[in-house]
């Protein structure tokens, strides 16, 4: 089974650039030496298996409106965010990853924060929030991730199969 986005994300906590932005993200990107928040998330994604999940791109102003152009982007206030979803700051100031949300709080690892991968909360209603990108994932785990909500029909991988398969030999079918 693939580590997902956060697993990946929760594995870089503490890595620090070194110079102005020079990262290992940067250098992946071929940008280094520009902010890379946005870039963070897009290596997470990668290194997930899910690169067509979740924007490869530099900018936070492209990754948000990539999400609202496939529907997939969460207006703060009209939605709770889910693990692996993409959280956007500002009018394309920053971005980090929902780690979970939990009692009117929604905890996040995030690039670039004091220059380095950082874990943050906020209060949901928090004024700096702009909004939710709501990935369509295609690996499986721990089924926290939310894969649902877009008419486009996604392939089914060999792990949702065998899980399939497993479901549907367990429940007879009534005639």
């Amino acid at each position: 089974m693939a580590k997902d986005i956060v697993d990946v994300a929760l594995g870089e906590v503490g890595y620090a650039e070194t110079g102005n932005n020079q990262t290992k993200y940067g250098q992946w990107m071929g940008q280094n030496g520009q902010p890379w928040c946005h870039m963070f998330v897009s290596w997470c994604a990668e290194q997930a298996g899910e690169t067509a999940a979740v924007p490869r791109t530099a900018s936070c102003s492209f990754g948000s409106q990539w999400f609202d152009a496939r529907g997939r982007l969460k207006a703060r206030g009209s939605y709770t965010p889910k693990r692996g979803d993409i959280i956007y700051f500002g009018a394309g100031a920053h971005v980090g990853i929902v780690e979970k949300s939990d009692g009117g709080m929604v905890y996040t690892v995030e690039g670039n924060s004091s220059n380095r991968v950082s874990q943050n909360s906020y209060s949901l209603g928090d004024g700096k929030i702009s909004g939710y990108g709501v990935p369509q994932y295609t690996n499986l785990n721990d089924g926290s991730v939310d894969k649902g909500g877009s008419s486009t029909q996604k392939k089914t991988s060999k792990n949702e199969l065998i899980y399939l398969r497993r479901v549907l030999k367990k429940k007879k079918p009534k005639l």
